[in-house]
């Protein structure tokens, strides 16, 4: 169930890559079998996580999330969370399903020093922002690479 290809992609990967919920049965089959590693990286270090928050499945990243051993947190080799390619579309409702999870950390950097919030503000994606802004535990202190803070970029 975890064999990879060339790309190093499983089949939970490639079934969650399809955004009309062709594979959804086959998601929760692969996601059901005890051998599954749902945190498996491809050859960009992406996890079947963040491919659906990528692409803004939100009926995959609910079935993900669901996963006892899911980690939200993982950063793929861009230095990028699902949460914050879920920060880089329209899909609000996705980042609140991950705020939800009770490991979320919303204050992980990317390789340039950018949170999560930091994200959502760059898009313009307000609703997302205003989601991370009333998270509690998110450090609007932070300094980000350009050494001011969260909250001073946001404004």
């Amino acid at each position: 169930v975890n064999i990879q290809d060339r790309k190093k992609r499983n089949a939970l990967m490639y079934a969650c890559h399809n955004r009309y919920g062709y594979y959804k049965d086959i998601v929760v089959s692969l996601l059901n079998n005890s051998n599954i590693d749902v945190n498996l990286k491809d050859i960009e270090g992406d996890t079947a996580l963040i491919i659906t928050c990528r692409n803004g499945y939100k009926e995959y990243v609910k079935l993900l999330l669901l996963h006892n051993d899911v980690n939200v947190n993982i950063q793929n080799n861009k230095s990028y969370t699902a949460l914050m390619y879920a920060c880089h579309i329209k899909q609000p409702e996705i980042v609140e399903l991950l705020l939800n999870h009770s490991n979320i950390n919303v204050n992980i950097c990317d390789r340039y020093g950018k949170p999560a919030i930091i994200h959502a503000v760059e898009n313009r994606f307000m609703d997302s922002a205003e989601l991370l802004l009333n998270y509690y535990g998110i450090n609007l202190n932070l300094k980000i690479m350009n050494g001011c803070t969260v909250l001073l970029y946001a404004c």
